[in-house]
């Protein structure tokens, strides 16, 4: 086989494989033998259909199946003995001709390569510190739903409705005798101002004292934004049919504790800063991740080539597209649609206003993609067969099914190669926001000033506990470790992609192994830790996970707050 490279454009080349007549014989042999294996023939048992009744039937798909033989067997060799990295697909030209036994092919293919360039600095990026503060109002707006949430409906027997009772309700809206809006078994509330998304002033006055089995009526004026113009300003009766009347009755302090799981109420407060705590710290972690993404895009010093950022907008702009056409189906299909189609551009005009975001997406997404390999290249990041399977594990529990059944889908649509690209991207932002998180923290000065915890400070927010319910110390006391299920330390694995733990222990990663329908050849386990020293951590957060790296700030009165990196 002989190799002819010819450059067609910037980061294009034209690539002419040579076949002498032995090669494509070799090919040809070995496609009909593989569909002899795959196919019943009529009056032959599987795998004993003779080569001329196979070549009478199969002709044409035994030489699109020599063509494939052909590359695939030689194409891995040849980029890398050229050097080359391709991006995206590798297309056949159009001037590749026909494939015969007994004579020489040449296979014509194009293909973009990835632009030279040197690594912007990644290890020492900076982060801004970003205290997360847990103020008491959103503890009591939150605990204020809790108590919502465990909250029992008690129905009201013969007596008049009260304000924030519920009304079980059939309605009908009319203007001037025509119906605008008619509802069946509607939830009402006896409070606010606002009913059927209408303004209604007087709600509550004409909804107290109704009991079950009544009927209240109400009138309204459409509002001048009303979405039809000929409504604007007219008056509306509303015909209110009480079924039932109901309150919610909420838990007392006892019976809240027990259903959130802990003793009293201080311990459900405490609970609901943690929450809040951990809510703050995941979009503040995401969008740290967001920076560094952007800051590494626009230092990497290079131009894609024009057909790959094409077809990534073009990628972008469609699935826009079947999103705002789902948005409108689904608008279409309710019971009662609003008018929110009329509110909403054409589509066309809405594509075209996206169409700017989309190649600025399209740069950023593509740039990333290729920072993230070399960058994975370069730490020795790589994506397990753990990885993919709990990232499958988690496919199936958020759909509801089988991670077999989803492992098989991704496989019918070739998306495994993309979700392991997925995985090594998210890997990559791992270590490099790791490593500027620990940056960060050798700024901070002590031990004691950077990891003391206090169970009565800030409730305890990020505290993490022990099987026994208190922290445990590390060997000179000073500093708290989380603490596994076996009673030892957590070891802090760094980038490594979290997988959904086992009751069990191990026995549920060698199942993840053994998922059937996972690519060949991967590690199964292993990334950057493993190929090289871990980064040093700062003075005082050995063993910590990111998630609990935490400062301590005295306040005046003494008493401490958590403030997260």
């Amino acid at each position: 086989m002989k190799v002819e490279l010819t450059d067609i454009g910037y980061c294009r080349k034209k690539m002419r494989l040579s076949f002498d007549s032995e090669e494509v014989d070799a090919a040809f042999e070995d496609g009909y033998r593989k569909i002899n294996r795959s196919v019943l023939v009529k009056g032959f048992r599987r795998g004993k259909a003779p080569r001329r009744t196979l070549e009478k039937m199969f002709a044409k798909d035994v030489a699109g199946e020599a063509r494939q033989i052909l590359m695939s067997r030689n194409l891995v060799n040849i980029l890398q003995d050229h050097k080359l990295t391709p991006l995206g697909p590798i297309s056949e030209s159009g001037a590749t001709g026909a494939i015969r036994p007994g004579q020489p092919f040449n296979l014509d293919l194009e293909i973009t390569l990835e632009p030279a360039f040197e690594l912007p600095e990644y290890l020492n990026l900076t982060l801004p510190y970003r205290p997360i503060l847990v103020e008491e109002e959103e503890v009591e707006h939150d605990l204020a739903g809790l108590r919502r949430l465990y909250s029992k409906v008690v129905p009201v027997d013969g007596e008049p409705a009260q304000a924030g009772h519920f009304l079980l309700t059939d309605a009908r809206v009319t203007c001037e005798g025509a119906e605008l809006k008619k509802l069946e078994d509607k939830l009402l509330q006896v409070s606010g101002d606002i009913l059927f998304d209408l303004p209604c002033p007087d709600l509550v006055e004409k909804l107290v004292g109704v009991r079950a089995g009544e009927t209240a009526r109400l009138e309204l004026v459409l509002p001048a934004d009303h979405p039809n113009p000929e409504l604007r300003g007219r008056k509306a009766e509303v015909e209110i049919k009480v079924k039932s009347v109901t309150y919610l009755e909420a838990p007392d302090d006892d019976q809240l504790a027990a259903r959130v799981g802990v003793k009293n109420l201080a311990e459900v407060r405490n609970h609901i800063r943690r929450k809040i705590f951990d809510r703050e710290f995941s979009r503040q972690f995401a969008e740290q991740e967001d920076e560094i993404i952007d800051k590494l895009v626009a230092a990497a010093d290079f131009r894609l080539p024009p057909e790959l950022l094409e077809r990534e907008t073009a990628s972008l702009i469609e699935n826009f597209r079947r999103e705002q056409e789902n948005l409108r189906e689904k608008i279409a299909e309710q019971p009662e649609p609003p008018e929110v189609p009329e509110s909403l551009e054409p589509l066309e005009t809405m594509m075209e206003k996206f169409r700017p975001e989309a190649a600025r997406l399209a740069n950023r997404r593509v740039k990333w993609s290729i920072l993230s390999k070399h960058i994975a290249r370069r730490e020795g990041i790589r994506v397990t067969r753990e990885d993919l399977a709990g990232q499958i594990e988690n496919l199936a529990k958020a759909y509801r099914t089988t991670p077999a059944l989803i492992a098989r889908r991704i496989r019918e649509n070739n998306g495994m190669d993309a979700m392991q690209e997925e995985l090594c991207s998210l890997k990559v932002i791992q270590f490099i926001s790791r490593a500027a998180r620990n940056g960060l923290l050798k700024t901070l000065t002590t031990k004691r000033e950077t990891a003391r915890f206090n169970s009565e400070a800030a409730g305890g927010v990020g505290r993490p506990a022990s099987s026994e319910g208190g922290a445990a110390e590390d060997k000179d006391g000073d500093l708290p470790l989380p603490v596994s299920s076996e009673g030892g330390a957590t070891e802090d694995k760094g980038g490594d992609h979290p997988l959904p733990a086992s009751s069990e222990g191990g026995a549920e990663e060698d199942k993840r192994a053994d998922l059937p329908g996972l690519p060949a050849g991967l590690p199964e386990s292993g990334g950057a830790e493993e190929d090289k020293p871990p980064e040093p951590a700062a003075e005082g957060v050995e063993g910590r996970t990111e998630g609990e790296i935490v400062e301590i700030v005295k306040t005046e009165e003494g008493v401490s707050q958590h403030e997260s990196l």
